[in-house]
């Protein structure tokens, strides 16, 4: 099976329902969440329009390391989506 990554600028509440907050989260947030979940995999997407390359790249980094230092035990993948992104499952 693949999933495939489009539209990553939209809001999933928008799609559901104008009255539900709860699609946003921070970076650590979702890290901690995932684990929460016992997820293996974390698609980090829904990045601010003004941000360039290497502002998303560095949020990712620092995601990383939030990985490795709070939750050395685990193999939590993270990775950035983006239009088109394809993931095996």
């Amino acid at each position: 099976m693949l999933v495939r990554f489009w539209g990553t600028r939209g809001s999933l509440a928008d799609a559901v329902s104008m009255k539900a907050d709860w699609d946003h989260s921070s970076n650590v947030a979702a890290v901690d969440l995932c684990h929460l979940a016992k997820a293996t995999r974390l698609a980090m997407f829904h990045h601010e329009p003004i941000f360039d390359a290497n502002t998303i790249r560095k949020l990712h980094l620092d995601t990383i390391r939030h990985e490795e230092l709070m939750h050395k035990e685990s193999a939590l993948e993270l990775f950035v989506a983006y239009d088109g992104f394809e993931v095996p499952l």
